[in-house]
């Protein structure tokens, strides 16, 4: 009959059997978990760039000095709403003002000039057709009063060859026949009056309209030479105005001053040196520059993305969400332009403007842990290899 000892001998056998069986056990169930998980679950791959910013739908406008100057007004504020069209700048023309205020007196008092000779000549036209008017009735007189001469001239005539007549026959003294005579060369001589005072209203007539007209033809010549400076002096004028004008920087179109220069009044600018931008109002986009190797063949349209502003961090304010709508297909300076549209809502707290820095990371893929350190061991196997390579002499 076995002894006590021998029997508790063999169940701690036993038992110990039992442990070791159970810890394999656990450690082939962690091993199998350990094996699916690293071969068959995906983890999300990221490419990353701190080179991302916010920036409106619409193309924002720079604000750049068309001239050198020296700043003479500041009229904007960052932040501050503009219409288009607004003076926001202005740069030092005296000398052009003041040459500009010169030949607007000039325009001013050419433009009076003119006007007296317009009145002259209006005064002068409507005094040749009163004379006209007055030189023709007298004429009209004096032509009634040469044919009334003219008939009596004629009945005077009649009268006295009837008279000769009658004298001839006897019938008439001679006397009277004198008499009739006499009253015809009286009567001629009085139509040959009436015939040189028609003859002489009719020169004086002709002599005064020539005059008149010749006056009015001075004034209108002079008018036409003062037209002739008034256009040279406005384009001297609007010449001097377009050199003013190129000293005022506008806004180019409404908006809000997403960027202001530190200039102030007294400040020397060189020609296109960059004053502020305007932003028009309307939606926002991310865009964020990658390196090739990072987005050529790995990012495309359709993507997830987080934007994680500067400055805001992100687990306090929370990442934006976005798409990936545009990938440039060519280089600038080197990266690959990549465009995202912000999708879903944005996060409390966070500011969506304008010229917002960042990070963007873009999923571009979803692979397994196994594939993930296959990977990365062949990139660190990978680099060593080519950076140890002994030059060709020395591989012998």
């Amino acid at each position: 009959m076995p002894s006590p000892f021998r029997r508790t001998l063999r169940s701690l056998e036993a038992d110990g059997t039992r442990a070791w069986t159970l810890q394999v056990m656990l450690v082939t169930l962690f091993l199998a978990g350990w094996a699916a998980w690293f071969f068959l679950a995906r983890v999300s791959v990221y490419a990353v760039t701190p080179q991302a910013r916010i920036e409106a739908e619409e193309a924002a406008h720079p604000l750049q000095a068309p001239v050198a100057g020296r700043v003479t007004l500041v009229d904007a504020t960052l932040e501050e709403w503009v219409e288009r069209g607004d003076v926001l700048f202005e740069l030092g023309a005296e000398e052009q003002a003041r040459l500009l205020a010169a030949k607007r007196d000039q325009e001013n008092a050419i433009e009076t000039e003119i006007r007296v000779l317009g009145d002259k000549i209006q005064i002068e036209t409507g005094a040749v057709t009163q004379s006209s008017r007055v030189g023709q009735a007298e004429i009209d007189e004096a032509l009634a009063r040469y044919q009334e001469a003219q008939t009596a001239l004629d009945l005077a005539r009649q009268k006295a060859e009837r008279s000769e007549a009658l004298a001839a026959q006897g019938l008439l003294s001679d006397s009277e026949a004198e008499t009739a005579s006499s009253e015809a060369e009286q009567s001629e001589l009085e139509t040959q009056a009436r015939a040189g005072t028609l003859r002489r209203l009719r020169a004086a007539r002709e002599l005064s309209q020539s005059d008149r007209r010749s006056d009015v033809g001075e004034l209108r010549r002079e008018t036409a030479e003062l037209e002739g400076d008034l256009f040279e002096v406005r384009g001297e004028v609007a010449q001097l105005e377009h050199q003013l004008e190129l000293r005022r920087v506008r806004a180019p179109t409404a908006g809000r001053i997403g960027e202001l220069a530190r200039v102030e009044v007294g400040s020397f600018v060189d020609e296109g040196d960059r004053l502020g931008v305007i932003v028009p109002e309307g939606d926002v986009k991310v865009v964020a520059d990658f390196s090739p190797a990072s987005a050529v063949g790995r990012i495309s349209r359709g993507q997830t993305a987080k934007i994680r502003l500067d400055g805001f961090p992100s687990i306090q304010y929370g990442a934006l969400t976005a798409v990936v709508s545009r990938v440039s297909s060519e280089l600038r300076d080197g990266r690959i332009r990549v465009e995202l549209d912000i999708a879903g809502d944005t996060p409390t707290g966070l500011p969506i403007q304008h010229g917002l820095p960042g990070t963007a990371e873009v999923q571009v893929e979803r692979i397994s842990p196994a594939a993930m350190m296959l990977r990365a061991a062949g990139k660190i196997i990978g680099r060593p290899a080519a950076s140890a390579m002994p030059p060709a002499e020395e591989q012998s």
